[in-house]
């Protein structure tokens, strides 16, 4: 993947519900009355230590919905905190959920909506990653509120037990507080009922687990009961959620239940076998818009591209030689007839080695019958024509041919006499000799056609220019201003239709040739280069780069005069003059077509100049790859030459130190590795889960068989061995014209510390093969496409941007930087897609951006942290003053 993605571990789990042997429980301090409660003599002190707590639960314990009047969302989570710190304890609230405004990082594991059993499924994702050794358990209301539609409510206290027991086979140092339903009227009486039912359950539960002996309970667990009556209704405001006072007494039950554990000496130091530290925030919180910016180390710059292995492939330098002459007859009148070459069918060659085919359009326009197709052979010369039917009978002047919907196949396009643009669809398939058409609309010269794009006031039919200024593989329009000024509007479409149009404002500026008619804009190597053609054919020629900076207008490197010319006039409009790729060599060749004819043999000549030059395909910043390969936490910086020689420097960084960042000496020696493949159709990433990246080869982009090449790194060289994966070949929808144009992806979305193979459509939907230990597991969709706004998979990326081990989906606007988020939820039982996405707005297991110049190879890097976390005020934090709670039931 092309972002710097720091990777964090997260293994996966075996889940029983067999029964399992606790470590002994530390001596108890409290005394204990016949009647089941504890009699405290004196509360004991906080511990120097982190009570490192997990909220877990469903809406109530994220604080969702806001209780009316309360701006901060932070639920009950807060006003327990600041009672903790107040008495005492250092506090670090964890989890995957972020919500609220308080400064501890807002964790928890609150899921709206969740039953117990789904609690369970994210319990075993986050727990083992965050090793709480306070874990607090809110959870039924759903299943209270859903009464039995998809799990029975009297079996939910059976769903808490194997929750129960297996948190203590995950964390079994750490103290579990589970808690009866808070007082519930909701919409439907049932619920209230049901709240009674579960929390009898779970008292039932409670003393189950324990043991008859409650001096000597089986393991650290206690019940806190919120349905003892010291929370009324009066505390509930929508009939499950609590108010604000409601939230501060739970909180002060909580309390409660937490002092009993410590006055058993239940606590123990958490873990440090975890990727964070306690006492300096969490690597696991929401990217915030421009936090990069607000970082107080700033951007520094990571890339120099000083070496001689990072290359571009240097200017355009033009070499040519004579290809090909025929002597052709004309179909009618000379003067009527049109040579064009673009490609209409295809054999199945690499895209980037198809082949033009000529087209003759006679008789002065394009109506059936007048149009014949001849297949070129490669060599400079064609097959016998055929005809072809455009469906459109576009006068010559307005003849056009290009790619408007990124399929590989040239399309009929006819610029009107009054400037509108309409297409007809070139329909070939592989292997099709003879293209087939079909209009949009009902063509450009007929009543009630349908625009492909509207005429733009004030431009003339031969101001209209259509070329790929961004390299998406679709056409876009133009005009030329005046002063030779060029504005383009970007096709913006996804499919055969091009809205949204994009104005990408003026995309190249005036040099000074004073006649407008001899531009052209000509797709090479992906984008449209920019050509003035005079009058007796000579071209100066400019080459279009990826831009430098926001926005898409690109970066043109003059070329000079490319081509010497014609030696005699080639019009007015330069018709006589056409580009095509005849060679399959992907580089345009030049034909001239004779401006007069040999009356006697009634033929006149074409001449084909073969392009032998080279230069200016390439950019330095084309190869930046980034990927963990020798397993430090930190990504290396991987450089991938355009004919795939992998080079790896190795990042200096360390956990404990990285201000390599700021001095600039980030990066060991590069070592190489030469794979002889596309740079295309490589991708890095670690397949086998054992912290190091790989280098992942799509050995066929009709199919998507991969190859992996798996990194076996001793600390001193790498070692490379490739295997074929079995059951790969899923995903035919190969790469496309643009840099970042690629239907295959590989990403963690799983969690489990391996790639997954992600297969995605232009559309933006993406189906996967899950990677396991055991094998590739299909699951099908598992993001659809974005049906509010089209969301083109050329700006699409998967990520790690929050820190919980799973790769997200982030889309970045093209043109300001800004970038959308759909975080990952993780994989669901229903629906049409196997894992859900929430879109939010605009070292540690987060992925940074480098911004990385296509130009230079330069880059700057912008950390993207965690907030420190801690509390919210600074000295020592007040008591928050809670509700004064005497338990009212007997457990």
């Amino acid at each position: 993947m092309k972002t710097s993605l720091f990777v964090v571990v997260v293994a996966s789990l075996a889940w029983s519900g067999s029964a399992f042997a606790l470590p002994p429980l530390q001596s108890s301090s409290a005394n204990w009355t016949q009647g089941g409660l504890s009699r405290i003599s004196s509360q004991a002190a906080a511990r120097d230590f982190y009570l490192r707590i997990m909220p877990l639960g469903a809406s109530i314990t994220k604080g969702e919905p806001y209780a009316p009047g309360d701006p901060h969302g932070n639920g009950y989570r807060k006003a327990l905190r600041d009672k903790l710190r107040a008495d005492g304890w250092k506090v670090n609230m964890v989890g995957n959920v972020q919500y609220g405004d308080m400064a501890d990082n807002v964790s928890n594991e609150g899921w709206p909506g969740y039953r117990v059993s789904e609690v369970f499924n994210k319990a075993s994702i986050s727990v083992p990653f965050w090793k709480p050794n306070l874990i607090l358990i809110n959870a039924g209301t759903n299943d209270v509120g859903q009464d039995g539609s998809v799990e029975p409510v009297a079996t939910t206290g059976v769903r808490m037990k194997v929750l129960l027991e297996n948190l203590f086979k995950l964390v079994p140092d750490s103290v579990i507080i589970f808690s009866t339903l808070l007082p519930n009227n909701g919409p439907k009486p049932v619920e209230s009922v049901n709240a009674k039912d579960l929390s009898r359950q779970y008292r039932a539960l409670y003393r189950e687990m324990i043991g008859p002996d409650e001096s000597k309970p089986r393991m650290k667990l206690l019940l806190a009961d919120m349905d003892d009556g010291f929370i009324t209704l009066n505390d509930i405001w929508d009939g499950a959620h609590p108010t604000i006072e409601g939230a501060r007494t739970m909180a002060a039950v909580w309390v409660r239940a937490i002092s009993q554990a410590n006055d058993r000496n239940w606590f123990s130091k958490p873990r440090d076998d975890v990727s964070f530290v306690d006492g300096v925030g969490k690597t696991t919180c929401e990217k915030k818009y421009n936090s990069g910016n607000d970082d107080p180390r700033g951007h520094p710059q990571i890339l120099s591209a000083s070496g001689p292995i990072i290359t571009d492939d240097g200017l355009y330098v033009h070499l040519s030689t004579l290809g090909s002459t025929c002597m052709v007859t004309p179909r009618g009148s000379f003067s009527n007839e049109r040579r064009f070459y673009a490609q209409l069918v295809d054999f199945g060659a690499p895209r980037a080695e198809g082949r033009d085919d000529e087209i003759v359009v006679s008789n002065g326009n394009a109506q059936a019958g007048n149009v014949r197709l001849a297949t070129s052979r490669g060599d400079g010369f064609f097959d016998t024509p055929v005809d072809i039917d455009v469906k459109d009978g576009c006068p010559v002047q307005g003849i056009r041919w290009g790619d408007v919907n990124n399929d590989g196949f040239d399309d009929f396009i006819c610029i009107a006499p009054t400037r509108e643009m309409s297409v007809s669809l070139n329909n070939a398939g592989i292997g099709q000799a003879v293209p087939t058409f079909r209009k949009l609309g009902l063509g450009c010269c007929l009543r009630n056609y349908i625009q492909y794009h509207p005429a733009v006031a004030g431009f003339p039919q031969d101001r209209v220019l259509i070329g790929d200024i961004d390299g998406d593989g679709r056409l876009d329009y133009c005009v030329l201003r005046d002063n030779e000024d060029l504005q383009c509007f970007r096709n913006g479409g996804i499919g055969e239709m091009a809205a949204p149009w994009e104005d990408m404002g003026i995309v190249f500026a005036g040099k000074g040739f004073r006649d407008l008619r001899g531009f052209r804009l000509v797709v090479c190597s992906g984008r449209s280069d920019l050509l003035w053609i005079s009058t007796q054919g000579t071209v100066t020629t400019y080459i279009n780069q990826r831009g430098e900076g926001k926005g898409l207008a690109p970066r043109w490197l003059p070329a000079g005069v490319t081509h010497s010319g014609a030696s005699e006039d080639v019009g007015d409009t330069r018709f006589r003059v056409q580009f095509g790729r005849v060679y399959g060599l992907g580089r345009r060749d030049y034909a001239h077509i004779a401006s007069s004819i040999d009356q006697a043999s009634n033929t006149y000549r074409v001449r084909i100049v073969r392009n032998l030059g080279s230069g200016g395909k390439f950019q330095k910043g084309d190869g930046a790859f980034w990927g963990d390969t020798t397993g430090t936490g930190f990504d290396d910086y991987v450089w991938i030459s355009p004919i795939g020689v992998v080079n790896v420097f190795r990042n200096k960084n360390t956990k404990s130190n990285f201000d390599n960042y700021q001095n600039g000496g980030s990066w060991e020696a590069s070592i190489s590795f030469a794979t002889g493949l596309d740079r295309r159709a490589l991708h890095i990433g670690d397949w086998d889960g054992d912290g190091k990246a790989d280098i992942i080869e799509v050995t066929d982009g009709k199919t998507g068989r991969i190859r992996v090449w798996f990194n076996h790194w001793n600390g001193k060289v790498f070692e490379w061995t490739a295997q074929d994966i079995a059951g790969s070949a899923f995903c035919n929808q190969g790469w496309g014209m643009g840099y970042s144009d690629d239907g295959h992806h590989f990403a963690d979305i799983s969690g489990n510390g391996r790639v997954d193979y992600l297969c995605m459509e232009a559309n933006g939907r993406t189906t996967a093969l899950i990677n396991e230990r055991s094998g590739l597991r299909n699951v099908g969709q598992v993001k659809a496409s974005e049906t509010d706004t089209p969301r083109y998979r050329a700006d699409l990326r998967f990520a790690d941007v929050n820190g919980d081990g799973r790769a997200h989906m982030i889309w970045t606007d093209k043109y300001t930087g800004d970038a959308i988020t759909w975080p990952n939820q993780g994989e669901v039982t229903a629906g049409n897609s196997k894992f859900t996405w929430l879109r939010t707005g605009p070292g540690q297991g987060r992925a940074d951006m480098v911004e990385i110049n296509p130009t230079t190879g330069h880059g700057w890097l912008y950390l993207n942290n965690c907030p420190t976390g801690g509390d919210d005020v600074a000295g020592a934090v007040p008591d928050p003053n809670l509700p004064i709670y005497a338990p009212k039931s007997k457990l």
